[in-house]
């Protein structure tokens, strides 16, 4: 696997032989920083979480960006990011984690000097093609706290072969306004969903944190 763009461009990452987790492919990985830009990964906080390979987060640093964190539960696969970290020589901008996502959340947030605030979040969750993104949100809700106002969480899950009510799905491509005028508005605790893509077997789902001052404004706005 290789780093597809920026100062690192075309290093490549040692990984396993056998792999834990499944790597994010190289379009997905274009696509989810196409659509942050260049201008706003430039020296912003990102956080690579159940990061596996790491891509997105060596991704981000070839970028421009000022730091990542890597959080992955798997001890081997810690080792391997270890390794690349030195090896791409940004030990001064990463660091890794090696716990489960839930216990990251709950450490990062009892100790703040541990981290800064983040401007993206990257979130590959355990597969499971029966779960849904709002499942997964609420099981990150506590990530809001550790995040900038107006900061970003991309979602990455299988696409789920059956919809109901339950399962947050708004079809392939559409976007949805904050307002919800080009869809259902949908809102997680302080995450709103603003834009959701299908490719292939995978759905990408896009949230933005919500200041309290704009949720407030908003709850003022239903009462009017």
């Amino acid at each position: 696997m290789r780093i597809i763009a920026g100062k690192l461009r075309g290093r490549r990452l040692q990984l396993p032989a056998e792999k834990p987790y499944r790597p994010t492919s190289g379009f997905l990985r274009s696509r989810v920083f196409d659509i942050i830009g260049p201008w706003r990964i430039d020296r912003a906080n990102f956080l690579d979480l159940c990061a596996g390979s790491g891509a997105m987060g060596f991704e981000a640093l070839s970028r421009g960006a000022s730091r990542a964190y890597f959080v992955e539960v798997d001890h081997r696969t810690c080792n391997y990011l270890r390794k690349n970290i030195q090896r791409l020589g940004v030990e001064d901008r990463a660091t890794v984690l090696n716990t489960t996502f839930e216990k990251a959340i709950e450490l990062m947030g009892r100790d703040r000097r541990l981290i800064e605030f983040f401007d993206f979040v990257f979130f590959d969750p355990p597969y499971d093609p029966e779960v849904s993104p709002r499942f997964w949100m609420k099981k990150v809700v506590g990530l809001a706290d550790l995040m900038r106002d107006g900061g970003e969480l991309f979602l990455e899950t299988p696409r789920v072969a059956h919809m109901d009510e339950e399962y947050l799905f708004l079809g392939g491509g559409r976007k949805v306004s904050h307002a919800g005028v080009d869809g259902p508005e949908v809102q997680i605790g302080p995450f709103e969903l603003i834009d959701e893509r299908i490719t292939g077997s995978t759905q990408l789902t896009r949230w933005r944190k919500v200041s309290q001052v704009e949720m407030l404004d908003r709850e003022l706005e239903r009462l009017i």
